[in-house]
């Protein structure tokens, strides 16, 4: 009854449980080895290099224990240091993929900008066609399949018949995109059909310069601990997730985490500048700088449109600013069709 005592520490509640499920000589290893997954999902996973040493860790202890092969507990914990470093390697790689083309799009007007974005997409698909890790890959395959035979768990609704895609499905969703190539696709496709080159060319440079507005201008990806900095609500319990498509949504990326109320704060803002705040998400933002309402010069509510406003100079006079949202009235709505914010801009004119 240990587990039951407030002031048993985790890690010998985690040793017992080791010792009982995978036997005495492996008690500390596993146990120190558990504490060390959940590390894994702690900041942001590109800067975490404590997920390959834990993978290395890991590794290790499945090639020393063949006889815990089959068991059903091991093959848990084995799968989720494969998974977590192979979405680590995808993430590094695909958004690795997506810088360079962006930089594609930056001499879009020299290609022209049909050849640059055919350019583009050729880069970022490289995903697809050029994937990295596949041995580690094949590994999540194998561990599911085992995990299914072993306790019958369904990762997968085709292959393994699952109830529902969002209940676990992590072999299901395990390579999608970790770039912006579906949503590249289909903005492209949309900006193709438009008649004027020079209007080709200005929404290619809102894509590239999207999470790099350009110097004394700051992006934030409100739901991102990596791209959203200057966020003081929680990223951990103050966001959403959307579930749109079935889990297959081509939006962008940073649409697809959203905050209801986000605040932002800014610092060493030039006194003598002039800014622009842009936001992205659905439905209303009712901006506030320094607990001011500010009126918009541009207001579209659809899924991804852009919203702005003049920030008035004497906001940043002092270098800083501190930009927060009101929550509209919307409890004739379903949740999913609530406003939210998943981007913020500011922009230095």
């Amino acid at each position: 009854m240990r587990g039951w005592n407030i002031e048993t520490e985790p890690l010998a509640i985690m040793t017992d449980y080791c010792r009982f499920f995978f036997g005495p000589e492996l008690a500390e290893k596993a146990a120190n080895g558990i504490f060390a997954l959940e590390q894994n999902w702690v900041g942001p996973i590109v800067t975490n290099g404590g997920i390959e040493a834990t993978f290395a860790y890991w590794q290790h202890l499945e090639k020393e224990n063949p006889q815990l092969a089959k068991n059903w507990r091991w093959q848990m914990l084995v799968l989720r240091a494969y998974y977590d470093t192979y979405q680590r390697r995808r993430k590094i790689y695909e958004q690795g993929l997506e810088k360079k083309s962006n930089a594609i799009l930056g001499n879009a007007k020299e290609r022209g900008a049909k050849k640059a974005m055919a350019q583009a997409l050729a880069i970022v698909n490289k995903a697809d066609s050029e994937p990295v890790a596949e041995d580690l890959y094949k590994k999540i395959v194998q561990y599911s399949d085992d995990l299914f035979r072993s306790i019958g768990l369904q990762t997968d609704v085709e292959k393994y018949q699952a109830s529902g895609s969002q209940r676990g499905c992590i072999l299901q969703f395990v390579n999608y995109p970790l770039n912006n190539r579906w949503w590249l696709a289909d903005e492209f496709e949309k900006i193709n059909a438009v008649a004027s080159e020079d209007e080709k060319l200005a929404r290619l440079e809102i894509i590239r310069t999207w999470e790099n507005p350009g110097p004394g201008s700051y992006y934030d990806n409100i739901s991102n601990i990596e791209t959203g900095t200057r966020v003081l609500t929680s990223q951990y319990d103050a966001c959403d997730v959307a579930w749109w498509d079935g889990g297959y949504s081509r939006a962008r990326l940073s649409s697809q985490l959203f905050q209801w109320e986000p605040v932002l704060e800014y610092e060493n803002l030039d006194f003598n500048g002039r800014y622009i705040i842009r936001v992205c998400g659905q439905g209303d933002a009712l901006l506030r700088a320094d607990g001011k309402r500010l009126e918009p010069v541009l207001y579209n509510k659809g899924l991804g449109e852009f919203k702005e406003f003049v920030v008035p100079k004497h906001i940043t006079q002092d270098g800083r600013m501190r930009v927060s949202f009101d929550v509209p009235e919307e409890s004739h709505l379903r949740w999913t069709q609530f406003s939210h914010i998943s981007d913020v801009w500011v922009i230095k004119r």
